[in-house]
């Protein structure tokens, strides 16, 4: 599980976090890493940073339009299937649902903690997007994915 501690003061609300991974981003390839990091091992923690409202990287910034141009077999994560497989070039939305799908996943480990429209500032700093003042410090064991 993911230490957490709260400091308050009177102007901005400071968390202190400790995990082994911090990721920035939760695009296709973060999620990729945080799924093989949690299926091979059976301790490593994992902190998510994403600068969006939620997982699928670049997908949540394309046209609706926009499908994959490679067979789905050969996109998303080991743990999971996309789409029927095979030849199947999976559509935005259906991209989109399965992040969200693997995420839901990854979090019930117990073992993930995704900050959604956070940013990284360095020197274990997370900051929100939304609310002013609240700041997140990650002691991290182990190693920075960008």
């Amino acid at each position: 599980m993911i230490k957490c501690k709260d400091v308050k003061t009177s102007n901005y609300r400071l968390e202190m976090l400790e995990t082994d991974y911090l990721v920035i981003g939760a695009g296709a390839l973060s999620i990729s890493f945080i799924d093989e990091l949690i299926h091979k091992s059976q301790d490593i923690r994992v902190v998510v940073v994403e600068k969006r409202a939620k997982p699928g990287g670049h997908w949540n910034d394309a046209y609706p339009f926009v499908r994959l141009h490679q067979p789905a077999a050969w996109y998303g994560v080991n743990s999971t299937s996309l789409g029927k497989g095979g030849a199947d070039l999976v559509s935005k939305s259906q991209i989109l649902a399965y992040y969200e799908a693997v995420t839901e996943k990854l979090v019930s480990t117990n073992r993930v903690t995704f900050h959604w429209q956070c940013e990284y500032m360095e020197d274990g700093n997370i900051v929100s997007l939304l609310e002013s003042g609240l700041k997140t410090k990650v002691n991290i064991n182990q190693f920075i994915l960008y």
